[in-house]
């Protein structure tokens, strides 16, 4: 056994909103850890994220390589992205769906990550949370401009517009890295149903207390009892 054998749990609620069909699709395995949240409503959202997991599903398997795990990683998301176009194409009622996308690939010490949307990954070393993905939203885009701070960003109401997700189009291309894994570490990956209602000072504050069954349980119970308006998974 590896000493970076990656340990998991993984929940998802429909939340507490007008949402009939949960539209999050995730996996969690010993080398892959994946978060995908659909949009387009009756348009195919849960679809477009269950077409995106179940495609990136086979990439649970060892690498022997860092730059091998990367370079997979982009290719797949890739040709689950051509799924997605070839989809819509064949059920044109479903035209204008898409879905965010975090993948985590382990390959021994190493991390291959890669993001679109604005679903997150956090990273918890040392007691202090940082998150390691970069939205891609409106929002987000103001705040890196300078015309919104954090704090005004918080509940805005257009924060759920998003500037970049896997939709079928060619230039729906990811942000992506690899990161050294250190002993201890600890990860979320969560949709905007977690991060949109709970302040990342109390994810963290979870995220110090309690094995991973207890602080998914928990992360759930604190977006529902935050008024839980959207699907959420960690």
């Amino acid at each position: 056994m590896s000493m970076f054998d990656l340990h998991f749990a993984a929940r998802s609620d429909v939340g507490l909103g007008s949402k009939t069909r949960n539209e999050d699709s995730a996996y969690a395995g010993p080398n892959l850890l994946l978060l995908c949240d659909g949009m387009g409503g009756h348009a195919g959202g849960d679809t477009a994220s269950a077409i995106a997991v179940h495609h990136l599903s086979g990439l649970d398997h060892d690498f022997h390589r860092a730059d091998e795990a990367g370079e997979r990683l982009l290719h797949e998301v890739a040709a689950a992205n051509a799924k997605l176009r070839a989809f819509q194409a064949e059920h044109p009622e479903t035209e204008g769906m898409g879905t965010t996308c975090i993948a985590m690939v382990r390959c021994a010490s190493s991390l291959a990550i890669a993001h679109i949307g604005d679903s997150r990954a956090y990273r918890m070393q040392g007691g202090v949370l940082s998150q390691i993905t970069h939205d891609h939203s409106f929002l987000q885009l103001l705040i890196d401009e300078g015309h919104l701070t954090e704090e005004e960003a918080w509940g805005h109401p257009q924060r759920s517009l998003i500037t970049r997700v896997l939709s079928g189009r060619p230039e729906d291309e990811p942000d992506h890295g690899v990161m050294p894994l250190v002993q201890g570490d600890r990860y979320l990956l969560c949709s905007d149903g977690l991060s949109d209602v709970v302040s990342s000072e109390t994810i963290a504050d979870t995220l110090r207390e309690g094995e991973n069954d207890v602080c998914a349980d928990r992360l759930i119970e604190l977006a529902l009892r935050s008024g839980g308006p959207d699907n959420v998974t960690v």
